[in-house]
């Protein structure tokens, strides 16, 4: 990414208030990714990426309630197939979903409160999903009296006995996913798409589109490895590392990347660090996580390239120590990076004339908090 100075010699930058992407950093709105992680819903951190600052707690029950309210009215009848993508699923859901486009997005308190009835129709959408694996057999009612973390645990789970310890664990992973700035192809689709000035949600559909086995979905194939990788320690005896080893050593001869490992900006993602704070402080880090943590050592010793873990690969290891499904995995990914994409989607409407040509690599962070 070009420095500030740089782009004013060239005179083509262009300034993005949402989110600070440096090597090993990140910041949204002038806050750590482990402040957000640690501390707020993600309500708040929506508010955040669309106002800048955080709600009140009137403002937050609000929004809770919007969010709730959204979740709580049925979807439009799209049918799905056995095995269908799940970025299919929630393009179709998003395109149909007229009571999502008849929402307003006046003004900035507008365009937030969009964004969080989106985050319930897309947690509507999850339990659809979940449903169609065989989890749950009935819509789970949303109840605006319950915690945000509660009842986004019961939604994105079925289960609805979670301790307080696994909400915040799960809530803590959404809010970890929620923006990575301009540098991921979903982003950069939605802006584009944003610059035709297409309807938000058609924007947020093709955004939703990109996130593939790649980008975003890799949690989820990182959530299967590290179920297999429990598996195996209790099938053969064998110590966790020798288990690691092997299952690495397959997945290398085999021809395939190993999900959750790599990343295009960081050697040493802050996203994985925080997460794996709240996993020991919330008692759901197990074999899994201590697994992620030695991946990167193992994957050098094996290849003799050291390739970091990323947030996919962590994602998957506390989706597996947790004992639920990868396809969670992958859902709370897109959950927690819609409200990324809506951010993007209506700065760009709100700050640059439409058709302008984007120049992603010519992006100046600018905090005007």
């Amino acid at each position: 990414m070009a420095s500030a100075q740089d782009t004013r010699i060239m005179g083509k930058g262009w300034n993005t208030s949402i989110t600070l992407i440096e090597p090993n950093r990140v910041e949204i709105v002038g806050h750590s990714i482990r402040e957000i992680v640690e501390r707020r819903s993600l309500p708040e951190a929506t508010h955040l990426l669309i106002k800048k600052d955080f709600p009140d707690e009137v403002r937050l029950h609000e929004l809770h309630e919007i969010c709730c309210d959204a979740a709580s009215l049925p979807l439009s009848p799209v049918p799905r197939r056995e095995h269908q993508d799940i970025s299919k699923t929630l393009v179709r859901c998003l395109l149909e979903d007229e009571a999502l486009e008849e929402v307003s997005a006046e003004g900035l308190d507008g365009e937030c409160e969009k964004t969080v009835f989106c985050l319930g129709r897309v947690i509507r959408t999850i339990d659809l999903i979940l449903r169609s694996k065989g989890t749950r057999t009935a819509p789970l009612p949303p109840d605006p009296k319950e915690p945000f973390s509660r009842w986004l645990y019961r939604m994105c789970t079925g289960d609805p006995h979670g301790d307080e310890e696994r909400q915040k664990m799960l809530q803590a992973l959404v809010v970890a996913c929620i923006d990575h700035g301009l540098t991921p192809p979903s982003t950069q689709i939605c802006r584009l798409a944003a610059t035709a000035r297409v309807p938000y949600e058609v924007a947020l559909a093709q955004g939703v589109g990109a996130i593939s086995d790649v980008h975003g979905g890799a949690s989820g194939r990182a959530a299967e490895f590290f179920t297999r990788y429990l598996k195996r320690q209790k099938e053969t005896g064998m110590g966790p590392s020798d288990v690691l080893e092997g299952l690495l050593k397959e997945t290398v001869s085999q021809g395939k990347h190993v999900p959750g490992l790599g990343h295009r900006v960081h050697t040493k993602d802050p996203r994985c660090e925080v997460l794996w704070s709240v996993a020991e402080e919330t008692r759901v880090a197990a074999q899994c996580v201590q697994a992620s943590k030695a991946a990167q050592s193992v994957f050098s010793r094996i290849r003799g390239v050291s390739l970091p873990i990323n947030v996919d690969g962590v994602i998957g290891a506390i989706v597996a120590d947790m004992g639920l499904s990868p396809i969670v995995a992958t859902l709370v990914f897109v959950l927690g990076r819609v409200a990324g994409l809506s951010a993007h989607y209506f700065e760009e409407v709100r700050t640059f004339p439409p058709m302008r040509w984007i120049d992603f690599s010519q992006a100046v962070y600018r905090n005007t908090q």
